[in-house]
């Protein structure tokens, strides 16, 4: 209550105004009417209500008092005021609406207002919350009424409400409309803004999914060790997220991976994307896959290899042993560790898993894998061995005659100082025994005329070397007796029967005339002619050019980093920093380019089943060699620079 200055005291009569909003009271005299009584400095109003709260409907009194400086009642005439706007009549309110009344007396005529207004609460009788629907889909709405009555019952139109929901998240309230989101059950109650009452009694509302929109691949868990099993779920889901049920889905699995229900397997290392579907859809929904993640299991084999990849090496050469960690489905494990030992003598270590071979044998190579997995272990055998093995076949010698009951025994000896023989093969038939000493037997079956022998042999570190004879094979070889020569051996035949003579009388009467051609002053038998033939012919036109040999041999690819410190450029210092790149290399190209011969000669000698043929090249009258080839070498260096990462 507020205090104002003055001495004088003027008693006056209440008059009720009876206007809406103001009242005047009157009210009666209190205590002694002395100067202490009059309206003065320290005189002070005072606001009392009959009630406090009330609902809607009902009324409530007004009472003002005023008190002189001593805090006695003096009788003065007063007024109040009530906001917001309600019926009064004399010292009676009405209220008009819902909410906190305010009520302020004062002393009329003076500047005495009290500070301290009264307060009415103005409430309904009860507020009840009514939806159009009670079930919506996600993305649907429902909408709110809120009704508030008064102490009669009567619906009260007007009445500012609002709508609370709970949980309030899962539900877009847009004023009194509410758009389902997340399905779930939520209690909607319609709160009375002026009063704050809330409907003790909430709605319920149900939000339910709504259409398919998007279905997500869903794995428990995603990444597992081959020959692990991981669980699959198919979720179909609205926009906004709410899981739709009752859908029929199915899944992309690719080949590697195994499918049994809903469990997914696979032992192929890998990623693998798996893909849920709807079945059935007739619009596009979004489809979210996943990635199964297939990795290496436990080691349980270790593989020792060599680089470079070969299993035989010759003398001064180098090998790197490296191993590679398989699980039991063969994936590839890394970071594992492994010890890898080698032969103390043979062979040098140039430091980690580098060795040099320093003499022809056989020689094992260790990798054992690191704790746990100590049990894992692999070797490797690999061969210091210059040359392939030394064959010879001893039986039949070639060009051979041999008669008599069909039935050859092929005879030989091999023998390899190096990785030591393998096999050996004749025409394909792999030989069973081969003696310590390397000789071997082995029974074909000849045909009648000429027969071929070919004799493979491989040693064990993979290098090979062929030998082939040829002879000739009958029943029996029989000479013409004088009547059988006189007797064809078949009707409309011709039989032509050459001698020694013919084939060759060993008689050739033949040299080169001054225009370097070949001639003879008598020709009586092949040979003669053949040798000839051999003489004038000119080889060199025939190969002149030919490639006898082409490669291309990389001699450098490598890089170096170059620092040139600071140097100074017509009084400029520069420093340089860079890294140069150097590859380099040798193309070597061989080419025929002329053959010539000296004097050629031939000699044919007949023999039981067949002629022996001789060719030989004479020196020339120097003593040199019986033939000249000429070849054309070319040499060509390919280079190249480049300069990276260039600082200056």
């Amino acid at each position: 209550m507020r205090r104002i200055s003055g001495h004088v005291v003027v008693w006056l009569l209440a008059v009720a105004l009876g206007v809406a909003g103001v009242n005047c009271a009157k009210t009666s005299k209190q205590g002694n009417n002395t100067g202490d009584g009059q309206i003065g400095d320290g005189t002070t109003v005072n606001t009392t209500v009959s009630a406090t709260s009330i609902t809607l409907g009902e009324s409530f009194n007004v009472t003002c008092e005023v008190r002189n400086k001593a805090g006695e009642l003096i009788t003065v005439e007063t007024e109040f005021s009530v906001t917001p706007d309600s019926t009064v009549v004399g010292a009676e309110v009405t209220p008009r609406g819902f909410g906190n009344h305010k009520v302020t007396c004062k002393v009329k005529g003076y500047d005495i207002v009290d500070e301290s207004p009264a307060e009415v609460m103005v409430l309904a009788s009860s507020i009840d919350t009514v939806l159009d629907k009670g079930t919506i889909k996600s993305g649907e709405v429902s909408n709110v009424t809120c009704v508030a009555k008064d102490k009669d019952g009567n619906v009260v139109k007007e009445a500012e409400t609002e709508v609370k929901i709970s949980p309030d998240q899962g539900v877009d309230v847009d004023d009194h409309a509410l758009m389902g989101k997340k399905a779930g059950g939520y209690l909607v109650s319609c709160r009375l803004v002026p009063t704050a009452q809330l409907d003790d009694t909430p709605a319920s509302l149900t939000v339910t999914a709504g259409d398919p929109a998007k279905v997500v691949t869903e794995l428990d868990p995603e990444s597992i060790p081959a020959g692990g099993s991981s669980t699959l779920g198919c979720r179909v889901e609205d926009s906004e997220g709410n899981e739709v049920t009752g859908v029929t889905t199915t899944a992309e699995v690719p080949s590697d991976v195994t499918r049994s229900g809903n469990k997914l397997t696979g032992t192929k290392a890998g990623a693998y994307e798996i893909r849920c579907k709807v079945e059935g859809s007739t619009t596009a929904l979004t489809e979210v896959p996943v990635t199964l993640t297939i990795t290496a299991g436990a080691p349980k084999k270790v593989v020792l290899k060599a680089n470079p990849d070969k299993t035989a090496f010759k003398t001064g050469e180098k090998v790197t042993l490296v191993y590679t960690v398989y699980d039991e489905y063969d994936n590839e494990v890394t970071g594992i560790s492994g010890t890898i030992t080698g032969p103390t003598s043979g062979v040098t270590n140039n430091g980690g898993d580098n060795y040099t071979f320093d003499a022809e044998g056989t020689y094992e190579f260790k990798v054992t894998l690191a704790s746990p997995y100590e049990t894992v272990t692999d070797s490797l055998t690999l061969f210091c061995d210059n040359d392939p093995p030394q064959l010879v076949i001893t039986y039949p010698e070639r060009g051979a005659t041999i008669d008599g009951e069909p039935k050859v025994v092929v005879k030989g000896q091999v023998t390899d100082s190096g990785s030591g023989v393998e096999s050996v093969t004749i025409n394909g038939e792999a030989v069973t025994t081969i003696n310590p000493d390397g000789t071997f037997e082995h029974e074909t079956k000849p045909v009648i005329g000429l027969n071929f022998v070919e004799a493979i042999a491989k040693d064990k570190s993979g290098q090979t070397v062929r030998r082939t004879v040829a002879y000739y094979y009958s029943g029996a070889f029989e000479p013409y007796t004088q009547d059988e020569s006189k007797t064809p051996l078949m009707q409309d035949g011709m039989v032509i029967r050459l001698s020694q003579d013919v084939l060759d009388d060993f008689d050739h009467p033949c040299s080169f005339d001054s225009n370097e051609k070949y001639t003879c002053t008598k020709i009586d038998d092949f040979a003669t002619i053949g040798e000839v033939l051999l003489n004038n012919f000119d080889f060199g036109s025939l190969i002149n050019g030919t490639k006898v040999y082409n490669t291309s041999i990389n001699v450098v690819d490598q890089s170096y980093s170059w620092n040139s410190g600071w140097i100074d450029l017509f009084g400029y210092y520069v420093y340089l920093d860079t890294t140069v790149n150097l590859k380099g290399s040798f193309d070597i190209d061989v080419q025929v380019t002329d053959l010539q011969l000296n004097r050629v000669g031939l000699n044919l000698a007949a023999r039981t089943g067949g002629i022996d043929a001789t060719i030989a090249v004479d020196k020339d009258s120097q003593g040199n060699p019986g033939f000249y080839i000429a070849t054309k070498t070319t040499l060509q260096f390919n280079g190249a620079a480049r300069f990276t990462k260039l600082n200056i």
